[in-house]
């Protein structure tokens, strides 16, 4: 363990861009602002971070300092029992990672590691026990001991529990899991996916967990009890058995329609939910609790402060200057000279497919949006969703060029912008089957368009983005919208070459969409060109129609900007899943991926025990590699080699090794570039192991009784009581 001490500070300011308060604009607004988030009592005053989780703070008799200024540093931090040290992830210009300790009573930090190309966020046991992962390992450090534990797969959240014993997790798919440290163990404790950040209860008995979708769930990590909450999120242990978190509201559940953000309680078996501050927009986010439990509120919005909040009362502990950008940003990792020459071992991420950061046509929401038929380009400030539409029906050769001035001034993606044109005019599609005349207004305007037909009437890009596809001449087979993914899920359509457009609420209140194309990757400058190199696990290179989030004014530029998803930290600003919806290029009408058979059954394999059965695939005039995706409830229990098969096919096994007594089913969706998706179902039902009774040698001649019936043997030969042979 190496020591060192350091204090690093900046202080940016910057004039808030606003979208004249439409709830759409939130985001942006929140994002640029900044705000305080994850407030943590002490001993020595408050911790917090800010909303990029750029800075760890310390709040002290009304005076705010900052304590580390570094990409991701705030984020997921912990706090020891007595309180008195912070485990977090240290990320240097180069991205490279340790994991660190930050000593609050004279300012020392501890590197428990060399820098590594990846490794997890740290956590504590009341034990003085210290948990992490460091490349593919979990490491456990007790007292002088170090022990290490290889899991074959990496996760970034590793929360060792109360008694040092177990450490929860999840694996890639979002499963999640529980090792124990005594036989180096670990197994899956709930058939729900998409789960991270796990945060144990006083007496390590439960788990809270958030999930993709937005819902908070509750684990017995021994009986595997699962309880969903509802929707919630930055879930804290306010006791036992209660639980503070916060929460979005949304008319009719729409993340585009976004009414404010409430704080509450709740049991952990989902009763007793308690209102505790009603809905404002003010916005509340992430909850602390202090020494005598009031909760400690960090307001994000109109009246950007920290509060103590305790019986109804509010004492405001510190805010913000008004109009003034709150937080550090570090430089942009994007705009560096980064030398891309790895020369550390044990990377654990591989980037796939091979869009480039020029193949996809870029499109600003605000900057390249025409004016619409009434005369007006303000509608652009809200238009995300057809932006993003639009950028991928240009790369699918769904659109023909229409030249539209961009009014960026000076602008580094083209001053001609080619395929803007179709976000806000009326057009018809490429067949003629659909004309996009509906209209819709937005900041004052009325356009056509894409943004017409998502944003007419009660509609919004929650109901209407995949029939916008739809209508544009892709196959409804090719488009799918899901509500819960998982990086894994989310990386397959990457590297399959099919860009993702994924709504997110980086700002937890309303929607944004943005086009991953690339994961496990990152964009750099390289000898003065921008270049897609090999990133960490977690991290992906999206079109951000709206600009890159990374930067102190998110407004601009927002071609290839690299952002991490949820549960990870490579020093990106972090994205959380709303929804998305998958688009395939449309393959060649003799491109095929056949498969036989198309749906498999495993019958009664007793827990424990393994069986494998296989299925032949065939590619017919592919032009790449068949890529597979696995999704379902028993993705663990199941392994499939290989995952990736050659354009002309060949033989995959499935093996079935259940863990307990269940039927687990499978989705294998097969992927390549020319053909529509394949599709393979699974289900296996395992059941208990029966004992294996000792078989009894049949008598040459004599009476027994084999399951409730009399046979007599005379001979060797066998008699039921009639005389008859059986």
């Amino acid at each position: 363990m190496r020591k060192i001490f350091f204090l690093l500070f900046a202080a940016i300011t910057a004039q808030v861009w606003g979208t004249e308060g439409t709830p759409q604009g939130f985001i942006y607004q929140m994002v640029e602002a900044g705000y305080m988030d994850q407030p943590m009592q002490t001993p020595y005053g408050i911790v917090a971070t800010n909303d990029r989780q750029s800075e760890i703070y310390l709040l002290q008799e009304g005076q705010l300092r900052t304590l580390v200024a570094a990409p991701g540093c705030g984020r997921y931090i912990t706090l020891n029992a007595n309180r008195s040290l912070i485990g977090f992830k240290l990320i240097d210009e180069n991205e490279y990672q340790v994991p660190a300790i930050l000593d609050l009573r004279d300012g020392e930090i501890w590197l428990l590691e060399d820098y590594a190309f990846q490794c997890g966020q740290v956590s504590f046991s009341h034990q003085r026990d210290v948990a992490y992962t460091y490349n593919n390992d979990l490491i456990v450090l007790r007292e002088d001991k170090k022990e290490t534990f290889p899991l074959g797969f990496y996760t970034n959240i590793a929360r060792i529990s109360p008694d040092g014993r177990y450490v929860a997790m999840t694996h890639r798919n979002g499963m999640p899991i529980v090792l124990d440290t005594h036989s180096g163990k670990w197994e899956e404790i709930s058939d729900v996916d998409a789960l991270y950040e796990p945060k144990w209860n006083e007496d390590g008995s439960r788990i809270l967990w958030e999930r993709t979708d937005g819902d908070l769930y509750v684990i017995d990590p021994m009986t595997h009890q699962t309880t969903c909450l509802g929707a919630g999120w930055g879930g804290q242990w306010s006791d036992e058995r209660t639980i503070v978190f916060s929460r979005s509201h949304y008319r009719n559940n729409d993340v585009f329609f976004f009414t404010g953000i409430s704080v509450r309680s709740i049991r952990w078996d989902g009763s007793h939910e308690v209102e505790i501050v009603p809905k404002t927009m003010d916005c509340p986010q992430q909850i602390g609790l202090d020494d005598q439990g009031a909760l400690l509120i960090a307001y994000s919005y109109n009246n950007r402060c920290l509060v103590r909040w305790q019986e109804g009362k509010e004492e405001v502990l510190y805010t913000l200057p008004t109009n003034e950008h709150f937080g550090y940003v570090p430089p942009s990792l994007k705009e560096r000279e980064i030398k891309v020459n790895r020369s550390l071992a044990n990377a654990t991420s591989a980037m796939g497919g091979t869009i480039g950061i020029h193949d996809i046509p870029y499109i600003n929401q605000v900057y390249d949006v025409p004016d619409s038929y009434a005369g007006c380009h303000g509608y652009g400030s809200v238009a995300c969703a057809p932006t993003t539409s639009c950028m991928l029906l240009a790369w699918l050769g769904d659109l023909s060029k229409h030249a539209v001035t961009s009014r960026y001034s000076g602008c580094p993606w083209g001053q001609t912008n080619y395929y803007s044109w179709y976000v806000g005019q009326q057009y018809t599609s490429n067949s003629g089957n659909y004309t996009f005349s509906l209209v819709a207004t937005g900041n004052s305007c009325s356009a056509k368009g894409g943004f017409g037909y998502m944003w007419n009437g009660s509609s919004s890009p929650s109901t209407k983005m995949k029939s916008f596809y739809d209508k544009n001449d892709i196959p409804t087979n090719m488009t799918t919208q899901k509500w819960s993914i998982t990086y894994a899920s989310l990386k397959a359509q990457c590297d399959a070459d099919h860009p993702y457009s994924w709504c997110i609420t980086s700002g937890r209140s309303n929607g944004h969409l943005i086009l991953p194309f690339r994961c496990n990757a990152k964009c750099v400058k390289q000898s003065g060109v921008w270049t897609l190199v090999e990133g960490a696990e977690g991290s992906l290179v999206v079109q951000d129609p709206y600009g890159d989030a990374n930067n102190s004014t998110w407004l601009g530029d927002g071609r290839y900007s690299t952002y991490d998803f949820s549960g990870y930290n490579n020093g990106h600003y972090k994205m959380v899943n709303a929804w998305g919806v998958t688009c395939s290029k449309r393959p060649a009408a003799s491109a095929k991926i056949k498969v036989n058979p198309s749906s498999i059954t495993f019958k009664d394999v007793a827990v424990g025990e393994s069986a494998s059965k296989m299925f032949s695939v065939t590619g017919v005039n592919l032009t790449d590699s068949i890529h597979m995706v696995l999704e379902g409830t028993g993705v663990s229990v199941y392994t499939v080699s290989p995952m990736v098969l050659p354009y002309t096919g060949g033989d995959v096994t499935i093996t079935f090794q259940p863990n307990k007594a269940a039927q687990r089913d499978l989705k294998i969706t097969l992927l390549s570039t020319n053909a529509e998706d394949a599709y393979v179902s699974v289900t296996g039902r395992a059941v208990t192991p029966v004992e294996e009774v000792e078989s009894v040698p049949a008598p040459l001649n004599g009476k027994v009784i084999e399951q409730g019936r009399i046979y007599i043997y005379r001979n060797g030969v066998k008699y039921d009581i009639l005389g008859n042979q059986p």
